[in-house]
């Protein structure tokens, strides 16, 4: 798998838990140098928990995880390190359980937008928000939300 679609599925994992808990997406794009990036703007309601933004974090690395079967750990770093400065070493499990679980809840949801990042190289708020208006189970639609199944992440 080239480092383009694991990273495209790295930064699908950190839009959709953003998503999920209120966000709005600026943009996602993955760079001419393999990196990528998602810009998000304010919550639409209120500050994201310390927790919350620990999950968005650990969403990223649970996502490549997920579809890959492997994480680049070298990557992982600025993610790890930062939702460990917001909760802690024991609040660093459970935000990795719960995206471990988020991701798992929204998979079919992240594979679209990490194929639509790989043919575009950049997706804005709007073409982001048209590719969720038409997924079923969306968090931007609001729908019904299935117990996702169990997945164990160790870093």
């Amino acid at each position: 798998m080239t480092e383009d679609i694991a990273t495209a599925y790295h930064e699908s994992g950190h839009a959709i838990a953003h998503i999920h808990f209120g966000c709005r997406i600026k943009s996602i794009e993955i760079g001419d140098n393999g990196a990528g990036l998602t810009r998000i703007l304010e919550p639409l309601s209120r500050p994201l928990s310390s927790l919350q933004t620990a999950i968005c974090c650990c969403a990223g690395p649970a996502s490549e995880l997920r579809f890959t079967g492997s994480i680049n750990y070298h990557n992982q770093e600025t993610d790890l390190r930062q939702a460990r400065a917001l909760v802690g070493e024991a609040g660093l499990a459970r935000a990795l359980q719960q995206a471990g679980l988020l991701v798992l809840q929204y998979e079919g949801m992240i594979a679209t937008i990490t194929w639509a990042l790989i043919v575009h190289g950049r997706l804005t708020e709007d073409q982001l928000m048209a590719i969720l208006e038409g997924q079923a189970g969306s968090p931007r639609a609001g729908a019904a939300r299935p117990r996702p199944k169990s997945i164990t992440m160790r870093f």
